[in-house]
């Protein structure tokens, strides 16, 4: 799910991605337990979603 999200994140690029989506909804699925990768982006920046 997280390399999902740096893919979509790489193709949209940062302000585009950061517009479109402000608000990340997931489940209590085990892909999610590590919810800090979530808010990395894969250069190790912040993430603002």
């Amino acid at each position: 799910m997280v390399e999902g999200l740096d893919l979509l994140e790489t193709i949209l690029g940062k302000e585009l991605f950061s517009k479109e989506v402000e608000v990340l909804k997931t489940d209590r699925g085990s892909e999610f337990i590590d919810a800090d990768r979530f808010e990395m982006h894969y250069v190790t920046t912040n993430r603002e979603i």
